[in-house]
């Protein structure tokens, strides 16, 4: 539960910031990745891991690289 208030406090506070900066032609922007191939997540029991996985519509869990690209990406001139 803690987890989720505090990720939906960074999109809020992201929200908040990109509103004020936008008239100074400034974007910003947060990533909030859920379920990420990680040490973690593969400690997960196998039936924890395939709840999570079932309410992935892509029917896959995202890898750290993609993760990766898209802040190398929101933090380059194109972003």
């Amino acid at each position: 539960l803690h987890y989720a208030a505090a990720k939906a406090g960074i999109l809020a506070l992201t929200r908040g910031f990109a509103t004020e900066l936008a008239a100074d032609r400034i974007t910003v922007n947060a990533m909030a990745p859920a379920a990420i191939r990680s040490p973690a997540l593969e400690a997960l029991a196998p039936d924890r891991q395939e709840g999570l996985l079932s309410a992935i519509p892509l029917g896959r869990f995202g890898e750290p690289e993609e993760v990766g690209a898209a802040a190398v990406f929101l933090a380059s001139d194109a972003g």
